[in-house]
């Protein structure tokens, strides 16, 4: 069953990390991890053509070699990267992504042309983006912690306050 809309950012079915990292450090590790901690119920694929393995999960060279489609994409990629990985994500029919990459329209006009590229290429695929150059989202009704930022969780006051949330960071736009 195909997923459409907002759903696709804010209530995947499954997530994709492309630029996935063994070190839950790293910027493309910490989504990983979060997913992973607090529960995620779905299929978590890490995408990383120089390891199998990423955090105990099987990794993927890339979006068109993993299983199944994910319904949301994050990408930790250099700006460059990021489009090309936007451009396979449509091919492959994935509905939305979270760009944490910087390097375009806040740089100069070169990432402008860059951007408008991405944007470009995810309308003609269906795709919504969060991003570029965002931290992430969260949804914690949905276990989703699509970000690299820590204490996501822990800036709840309780469990009962969060738990019919979803929020987005400030930094990211949604295309």
């Amino acid at each position: 069953m195909r997923i459409d809309g907002m759903d696709a950012i804010f209530a995947p079915r499954s997530v994709a990390v492309i630029g996935a990292s063994s070190d839950p450090k790293r910027i493309g590790g910490r989504p990983v991890n979060f997913l992973i901690r607090h529960g995620f119920d779905g299929p978590i694929l890490p995408i990383n053509p120089k390891s199998p393995e990423v955090q105990g999960l099987t990794a993927y060279p890339s979006i068109s070699e993993a299983p199944t489609t994910p319904d949301l994409a994050v990408i930790a990629l250099p700006a460059p990267l990021a489009v090309q990985a936007v451009e396979q994500c449509a091919a492959r029919g994935v509905r939305g992504a979270v760009i944490f990459s910087s390097g375009f329209s806040e740089v100069d006009s070169e990432g402008a042309a860059l951007q408008a590229r991405m944007v470009d290429i995810a309308r003609e695929g269906g795709m919504r983006l969060v991003g570029p150059n965002c931290l992430g989202i969260a949804n914690v009704r949905h276990n989703l912690y699509a970000t690299f930022t820590p204490g996501s969780k822990s800036t709840c006051p309780s469990p009962a306050a969060c738990r019919s949330s979803a929020r987005a960071a400030p930094s990211g736009r949604i295309a």
